[in-house]
């Protein structure tokens, strides 16, 4: 178990953790829930076998059948990372073609630069509305068939911010990494495209949600609207980049939220975890 001086300790932990391939979606949202938790995390280094728990369990098994309603695994055998990154891709571009043709699609990888930072992420569903405009919708899975605090639903709603962001500039990021391409075919990748090709695209839509599903029984406990908001995006990258990027130590959860901390791992080693096991129940 780590030393709290030692997970404080400022450090790009981008280079250090995550070996300079950028960050994930979740990393973000890791570091919305609790930034003292993620530095903890990312130095004691434990197993999947310690860190998840059997809601996490139930909801990943409830999340590939909802994936298996749409969509048909194929197994691909790879002989390297550029297979398995190439396998991301085609199968984006493929999602991205049920979308226009189906209306709705799922398990659909994005990636691209936020501020700098390389950030890939994996959106639960994409469907469009009547007028062909994409909705980014999250599922979030209950173990207790109830709605989450407003900590939960506000982790929740940077998460589809996030990947709108992604979303909404993805043909641009995957341009920028086909240089090559363009150049063997002789292209001119800054050319605009024509209206009847740039059409084709699927345009997003002003308002996106979060759906709740109880694990015991797949139904739906309801639904949270995310608008998209740019400021608020951004505001929350740059905050947690400083973290990332080790220009300031990791937050502790504020008093008003201390109740994480009575299934936190490390609540022990740490002085909002104390406080909480000091208070009397």
């Amino acid at each position: 178990m780590p030393d709290i001086e030692d997970a404080g300790v400022c450090l790009d932990r981008q280079q250090q953790f995550r070996f300079g391939r950028g960050l994930s979606v979740t990393d973000f949202t890791a570091s919305e829930w609790c930034q003292q938790q993620v530095a903890f995390n990312l130095s004691a280094k434990l197993p999947k076998e310690v860190t998840e728990t059997e809601a996490m369990a139930a909801g990943k098994k409830q999340h590939a059948e909802l994936e298996a309603e749409t969509a048909v695994e194929v197994e691909v055998e790879t002989e390297s990372r550029e297979d398995m990154w190439a396998l991301r891709l085609l199968a984006t571009i493929t999602a991205l073609r049920q979308l226009q043709s189906e209306g709705l699609t799922r398990e659909v990888f994005c990636f691209g630069l936020l501020q700098g930072c390389w950030v890939r992420g994996i959106i639960d569903q994409i469907e469009l509305d009547a007028e062909s405009r994409a909705i980014v919708v999250e599922h979030k899975t209950r173990f207790n068939p109830s709605l989450p605090s407003h900590a939960q639903k506000r982790t929740a709603k940077l998460q589809v911010l996030l990947y709108c962001a992604l979303f909404g500039s993805l043909a641009a990021s995957a341009r920028q990494h086909l240089p090559a391409m363009l150049q063997q075919l002789r292209l001119d990748g800054c050319a605009p495209l024509g209206a009847g090709v740039a059409a084709q695209a699927p345009i997003l839509a002003a308002s996106h949600y979060v759906r709740y599903l109880w694990q015991g029984d797949g139904s739906e406990l309801g639904q949270e609207h995310v608008h998209l908001d740019g400021f608020a995006v951004q505001q929350a990258l740059r905050r947690h980049l400083l973290f990332w990027s080790g220009n300031k130590p990791p937050e502790m959860v504020p008093i008003t939220e201390d109740w994480k901390c009575r299934q936190c791992l490390f609540a022990a080693k740490c002085p909002t975890g104390q406080g909480l096991a000091r208070r009397p129940s």
